[in-house]
């Protein structure tokens, strides 16, 4: 494939550089498997987190007094650090704190 991903789509080569095929696997009764039942590679990994400036997709109101902060749909944040549920920020005027991930893009 040509896309950019950190998966590397020649890792699963045989060390001659030759092209393979997984191997089917026998089901139970002798019978062939289906093109269902072949064992692939796992798939790429995740997207790296969001770091830098991010726009901020829907309004939050902070809930935890002190590490949480509200923002407004459509500020401009930079993030700091970015987690699968809450990304550290800081705002325009300095002030930091957690937001939700799905928030930010």
């Amino acid at each position: 494939c040509t896309a950019p991903h950190p998966y590397r789509c020649d890792e699963h080569l045989p060390a001659s550089g030759s092209a393979t095929t997984p191997t089917p696997v026998r089901r139970e009764g002798g019978s062939s498997s289906s093109l269902l039942d072949l064992k692939f590679p796992p798939p790429p990994a995740a997207d790296p987190p969001l770091l830098g400036p991010a726009k901020v997709l829907y309004t939050f109101e902070a809930q935890a007094e002190g590490t949480q902060i509200s923002v407004k749909e459509g500020e401009t944040l930079t993030v700091v650090q970015s987690g699968p549920e809450w990304s550290w920020v800081c705002n325009a005027h300095g002030v930091e704190g957690y937001i939700p991930t799905s928030y930010i893009a």
